[in-house]
Parts: structure tokens; sequence; C-alpha cells
């Protein structure tokens, strides 16, 4: 018998061993439902678990019919069969992935090239504010790229006024909103907790949320930009 016969055996005899110890348990329920009292919620338990029994004990006999047809060769079809379709699945993951990756990194060498372009662009004042300004543009740029994953996926489903706050930079929603306020911002600080940002026409308003406990309002200011 060859590998894949073997294998594909091994695993069919696993679920009978598996299914014929839930028959047996489920037999020895129905026993211990005949000793007791015959309510009508015995009778109806022992009804249920005699019907289960049945199937169960007909799929026993289809995987015993199985066993038989991998060791005579009549399955070996059905088996190439299911390692094609296990190969083509595996293989449309791997480029779902791998779009996925290519993707991040083009909108990380996207953004880095709009970045540098605008920065090259602007003339500085001077010496001392050409080189902080070029400081605090690289560690924006060092910051973008290293936007988390999970930020970038939730951003393609959220609105243009929710999105998130990270390491300063804010980053917004690609669909469309019907409304410009609220905004929202989420912010994880250190230590796990979560800041959200409630951004009214008037007000930015910033609560605190710990687990899953409810937020609570730490300040609240007027706005005096946008």
């Amino acid at each position: 018998m060859n590998k894949l016969r073997i294998e594909e055996k091994n695993k069919v005899i696993l679920e009978f061993k598996s299914l014929k110890k839930v028959v047996e348990r489920n037999k020895a329920t129905i026993d211990r439902f005949k000793s007791q009292d015959k309510t009508a919620f015995n009778l109806a338990q022992i009804e249920k678990l005699s019907e289960k029994i049945k199937n169960d004990e007909e799929t026993l006999l289809s995987f015993e019919e199985k066993i038989k047809n991998i060791e005579s060769g009549s399955y070996d079809s059905v088996i190439e069969e299911e390692i094609e379709k296990n190969l083509k699945k595996n293989q449309k993951h791997n480029d779902n992935t791998n779009r996925k990756i290519k993707e991040k990194n083009e909108k990380k060498t996207e953004e880095k090239e709009k970045l540098d372009t605008f920065y090259k662009n602007q003339k500085h004042g001077s010496e001392i504010s050409k080189y902080s300004l070029e400081k605090e543009t690289d560690k924006y740029k060092t910051n973008l790229v290293n936007l988390p994953d999970y930020i970038i996926e939730n951003l393609k489903e959220m609105p243009s006024n929710k999105g998130y706050i990270w390491k300063g930079i804010w980053c917004f929603g690609e669909l469309k909103s019907k409304n410009q306020y609220p905004l929202i911002l989420f912010e994880k600080i250190r230590g796990g907790n979560l800041h959200i940002h409630e951004i009214s026409e008037k007000y930015h308003s910033i609560f605190e949320k710990v687990g899953k406990n409810n937020k609570n309002l730490i300040s609240k200011t007027e706005k005096i930009f946008f």
C-alpha cells in the first residue's frame, strides 16, 4: 500500500474510533435515562440520542466501506483530487499573502517618495530650522513606514472621519463619510490602554478606556484651529 493510501486510511481510522466512542457514550447515557423515572424530558432525550446513534452507526459503516476502498485502490482518484484541491487552496492563500505584502510595500514606497519630493521642494530659512525639520521629517517617515498592518487594513474599511493616531501621525479612513464631524481617532498609549479622541466642531474630548471597562472622559478642550 502506497504512502498516500496509508495516510488516508489512518485518517479515516481515527475518525472511526472517535465517532465510535461518541456512540458508546450516548448508549451509556440512554441506559442511565432508562434507569430513571419515565418523565417527558427523559423520554425525549432517549429518543433524541437514539436517532443520533442510528445516524452515527450509519456513518461508521460508511467509514468501514471507505477503508476497504482505500485498501483496494479504488479510492485513489478521490485522494488525488483532494490533494490537488488542497494544493490549489494553499497556492491561492500564498498568492493572496504575497499580493498583500506587495501592496503594503508599494504603498510605503509611494508615501516615502511623496514625502521626499515635498521636502526637497521646500525652501528653509536657516541651517538650524533646516536641520530641525529634516530631523523631524526622518522621524515622521520612519514612523509612517512602520505603521502596523492592522491599522493599514482597518483604515480601508473606515470612513474618513474615523482613524488612528500612531506616534503622532493622524491616519484617516479611506471610505467616504457623510459627515465631517465628529472625528473619532483611536490611540494606544503606554500600558496597553486606549485613548479615544472625539473631535466636534468646537471641542476636542479625550476619553480613556482600560481593558473592557467603560470609557472615561479625561480632558475636554475648546478647539483653536481647524
